[in-house]
């Protein structure tokens, strides 16, 4: 149920495991275990599904112990190709995206939200203040609809193959060091619509060129 709960390193959820956190329930990662060079950084892996649903009242807030946040204080959530039905709706997911290293030169970026190959649905939620990317989508057909995606270093959403199909509607994406959205095919744009960018380096979505196979009307694109 709503709470506190105060998470020192990493957390898993296993194939076929299910985790659900109620709303109002606040998620905080303790941010002294990030850079000490272990294979798990502070944050959530899911293999399995994750449901985290709140309400417009009571949303789940995933978010660092520090008093003093800022970007890039915990890895964040990861959706492993094995994870099913996973969902975040009216959730806040906040100074995530840090780095971790092993050595100087052996070092991971992660994102406040990263997707391989999973098709979570991602709603009324707001991804704020994140280093690196908002949401990094590798692979899969996500839902990203009705979210704010803001302050994140890099870019609000990147994604990192032209076979990804996301559907990414009705959001606002705003202050990203970067393009608002980049790497999406274009082949996949119609299922980009009605997002608004506001005070990003790059107001737009970039796509990448690939050969359609179906009707696309450019107009509609946003």
């Amino acid at each position: 149920s709503g709470g506190t709960y105060v998470v020192n390193g990493s957390m898993s959820v296993a194939k076929g495991a299910t985790l659900t956190i109620e709303p109002g329930a606040t998620i905080m990662f303790d941010d002294s275990t990030l850079f000490y060079g272990n294979n798990r950084p502070n944050g959530i892996n899911v293999a399995g599904t994750l449901k985290a649903n709140g309400t417009s009242g009571s949303p789940i807030k995933f978010t660092t112990t520090n008093p003093t946040p800022s970007a890039g204080l915990w890895a964040g959530i990861t959706f492993q190709d094995s994870s099913v039905n996973s969902t975040l709706d009216h959730c806040i997911v906040e100074y995530a995206g840090g780095q971790y290293y092993n050595n100087s030169t052996d070092f991971a970026q992660n994102a406040a939200l990263d997707i391989n190959s999973s098709s979570v649905s991602i709603t009324n939620s707001t991804i704020r203040n994140n280093a690196n990317n908002g949401i990094r989508i590798n692979s899969g057909s996500p839902t990203i609809s009705n979210s704010t995606i803001s302050n994140s270093s890099t870019e609000g959403i990147r994604v990192y193959s032209g076979s990804a199909t996301p559907v990414i509607t009705d959001n606002v994406i705003s202050g990203s060091t970067g393009f608002a959205i980049t790497g999406l095919s274009i082949a996949a744009a119609s299922n980009v619509l009605r997002n608004t960018y506001t005070g990003n380096t790059y107001d737009y979505a970039r796509y990448d060129g690939a050969a359609l196979t179906s009707n696309l009307k450019a107009t509609t694109l946003n």
